[in-house]
Parts: structure tokens; sequence; C-alpha cells
């Protein structure tokens, strides 16, 4: 599978987005997908990003592409699925938060004191991104 480096000016709509490749930001891409309009091409570009990685294989036509309202909001960034030895370090650190804050937890309810929830979120909401990139 070969894909192609493109500028964000040469980014075209029906353009399958695999990855960014350069950018001034830190938009952070979680799965590969389709850049279905002008306005999603301009939101990457206001965000930073210079580059990015095509699969030209998947290109939708002009005419495959659906046309969307101009009432309907465009749908958040293109997200990849992200490489083993970038999530392993990342999976990992996410395992050390859920042991502690479960720690935290479990000693909490065990003293009696009230247990803050609000780290149950955070660490469950960072699992749930890591699953998302990594089905």
């Amino acid at each position: 599978m070969s894909y192609q480096k493109v500028t964000i000016d040469q980014l075209q709509p029906g353009s399958y987005v695999v990855k960014v490749l350069e950018q001034t930001g830190e938009l952070e891409i979680k799965h590969a997908g389709w850049v279905r309009t002008r306005q999603a091409i301009r939101s990457l570009r206001a965000q930073g990003v210079l580059a990015v990685a095509i699969d030209p294989t998947k290109q939708l036509s002009t005419a495959t592409a659906p046309a969307k309202p101009a009432t309907e909001r465009e749908p958040e960034p293109i997200a990849f699925r992200a490489l083993f030895a970038d999530e392993q370090p990342k999976a990992q650190r996410c395992i050390e938060q859920t042991q502690q804050v479960q720690k935290q937890v479990l000693q909490a309810a065990a003293s009696g004191e009230p247990v803050d929830l609000s780290l149950v979120h955070e660490v469950s909401a960072g699992l749930s991104d890591a699953v998302s990139r990594n089905p």
C-alpha cells in the first residue's frame, strides 16, 4: 500500500487522508478517512496542517462524494489508526494511570473518604481514546 504526500493546497475533496505529515499546530488524527468538502480542507489548514499522506487507491470521484446541505455542520477532522510503536508508550502510561487511580479510589473507599470520580472519568476517557485509535 503506497501512500502519497500532498500539501494542504493540493488536497482535494474525496481524498482519503491517512496521516498528518507536517503541521504547525498539534492536531492529532485518530482515524483515517475521507476529506469530503473544501470546508474540511479549510478547517485542516486553519488548524495548522501543511501536508498529509493520502491513499490514492481510495480516492472518491467527485460524483461519488455526497453533497451535503450548507446548513449541516462539518465533521471533526479526519483521524488515523496509530502505529503500535507510537501507541505502546501511551498504553503503558494509561495502564499506570489506571492502576494509580484504582488504588486511590480503593483507599478512599476503605477509609470512608469521598471518592473523586473525576479521576476515574479522566482515565476512562484516555482508555476510550486509545481503543478508538486501535480498535
